[in-house]
């Protein structure tokens, strides 16, 4: 059995009717491991990789990246537990992708839209947004998706993800080939 981390929604009350504040850490670590792959037979894609303040996530169409505030020790985790108040990682040996190499691109984008997505109709306004310039698998985006923050969305000519970036948080989305 390998190391393993519990990670706590933190509960912070703002008032007598004990109505709780959000933990924006906790949501980001959520939100990037919604990135992975959920078909166990593809180990290096069915875990997470912690790094130095941030955690990683790839299913091989979109790569989700979440900066974290607290230290986490380094390395591939499976995950054993998500809710919306617990997560437990396990430790695992496997070799993680190399993903940093998609993160590199040589040509300037083609189209950059900054927008924010607070209100009730945001995701629709970030999904239309999305389909501009190319089309892209509508569950990927619903899972790219940044609530409640000021992102950017980059866009590159060719079959290159669509880059979403809101702060400590990037996602790559890839294209559907037509």
């Amino acid at each position: 059995m390998g190391e393993i981390i519990v990670i706590k929604r933190k509960i912070i009350r703002e008032s007598a009717k004990k109505k709780s504040l959000p933990d924006l850490e906790y949501d980001r670590i959520m939100w990037a491991i919604k990135g992975r792959s959920l078909e166990q037979s593809r180990k290096t894609l069915y875990c997470i990789k912690i790094e130095p303040k941030k955690i990683i996530a790839t299913d091989g169409s979109v790569l989700f990246i979440s900066e974290t505030e607290a230290e986490y020790p380094s390395g591939c985790y499976d995950v054993l537990i998500s809710t919306w108040k617990l997560t437990v990682l396990e430790k695992v040996d496997v070799e993680y992708p190399d993903y940093a190499k998609v993160l590199t691109f040589t040509q300037p984008p083609d189209k950059v839209e900054e927008f924010s997505t607070e209100g009730k109709d945001a995701i629709n306004l970030f999904i239309y947004e999305a389909y501009q310039l190319q089309a892209y698998a509508l569950p990927l985006l619903q899972r790219a998706y940044i609530p409640s923050q000021s992102i950017k969305m980059e866009w590159r000519e060719g079959l290159l993800p669509l880059v979403i970036t809101a702060p400590m948080q990037t996602a790559l989305v890839m294209p559907l080939k037509m």
